[in-house]
C-alpha cells in the first residue's frame, strides 16, 4: 500500500520499534505516545517477527543494530513488499572528517565485543557498519539522525540522512 494515495495519513498503520532500557521497560515511547495522541494507529514492538502485512510504515527508533530480528526478516523481504521504512538513529558514529577529531579509539570490552561478532557491539564503527549494510539493502526508505555531525558523516560516506533532534 502506498501511503501517499492514501485519503489520510492517519489511516496508516505504523509500527514502532524500540528497546527501552531496564529502568522505561514496559513504558511506550514519546513517539509511539505522540503518534496515538494524534490519531494514529501505531503498535510499538520490540526484536520479534513482524506481521508486515499490517503494517504501513515501520518506525526502528535508537540503532537497527538492536533488533536483529527485525532486520534479518526486512532483508529477506523483496523492496515492493516492505512498508516504508523509517530509521531514527540515535547511536553514535565516528565523526566527520571535516570535524578535525582523531579516528576514535576503541576500549578492550568495545575490541572483544567486535572480536567475538557480539551482537551487542555498539561502538561507533560496528553502528556505521551495520547502518551501511542497511542502507546498502535499500533499507531504510528515510534514515533520520539526531546530530549534525552524524549527518555529516553519512553524507561524506555518501548516504543521505535528515537530521531530527531527540
Amino acid at each position: 500500500m502506498n501511503i501517499f494515495m492514501t485519503e489520510s495519513l492517519r489511516d496508516c498503520c505504523i509500527t514502532v520499534c524500540y528497546r527501552p532500557i531496564q529502568a522505561l521497560a514496559g513504558k511506550v515511547h514519546i513517539v509511539t505516545s505522540l503518534l496515538s495522541e494524534a490519531g494514529y494507529r501505531v503498535t510499538q514492538v520490540s526484536n520479534e517477527r513482524l506481521h508486515l502485512k499490517k503494517t504501513d510504515i515501520l518506525w526502528i527508533l535508537d540503532n537497527a543494530n538492536w533488533f536483529p530480528i527485525v532486520c534479518k526478516q526486512l532483508q529477506t523481504i523483496p523492496k515492493s513488499e516492505r512498508p516504508i521504512i523509517v530509521i531514527w538513529h540515535a547511536e553514535p558514529l565516528p565523526p566527520p572528517k571535516s570535524s578535525g577529531l582523531p579516528h576514535l579509539r576503541l576500549n578492550l570490552r568495545e575490541i572483544g565485543k567486535i572480536l567475538l561478532r557480539d551482537r551487542r557491539a555498539n561502538d561507533v564503527y560496528t553502528n556505521y557498519s551495520r547502518l551501511r549494510a542497511l542502507m546498502e539493502d535499500g533499507i531504510p526508505d528515510l534514515l533520520m539522525v539526531s546530530t549534525p555531525g552524524r549527518q555529516e558523516f553519512l553524507s561524506e560516506h555518501g548516504f543521505s540522512s535528515t537530521y531530527i533532534p531527540i
